[in-house]
């Protein structure tokens, strides 16, 4: 179980949240994965990495997917309380 599933079910364990609430904390999940894809894009582009300083369209959605894709069960369980 990742860490934002443990997030999420501590959230969930708690009363009813107001939309304006969900919303939040919904961005609190967006904003790590945010700074990792900052992170990954930038390491990607050091010049001792794989691909050296330019990085692909493709290498930068790759980035992006991957992130994001963790994020997916987390925002699935707020929406879920709507």
């Amino acid at each position: 179980m990742s860490l934002y599933d443990h997030e999420i079910r501590a959230k969930l364990s708690q009363p009813k949240e107001e939309k304006p609430m969900k919303a939040l904390a919904i961005i609190k999940i967006l904003y790590p994965v945010a700074k990792a894809i900052v992170e990954d894009v930038q390491a990607a582009k050091n010049p001792s990495s794989e691909g050296g300083k330019k990085v692909t369209k493709k290498e930068v959605q790759d980035i992006v997917f991957e992130n994001l894709i963790e994020a997916i069960p987390a925002i699935e369980a707020i929406v879920k309380t709507l």
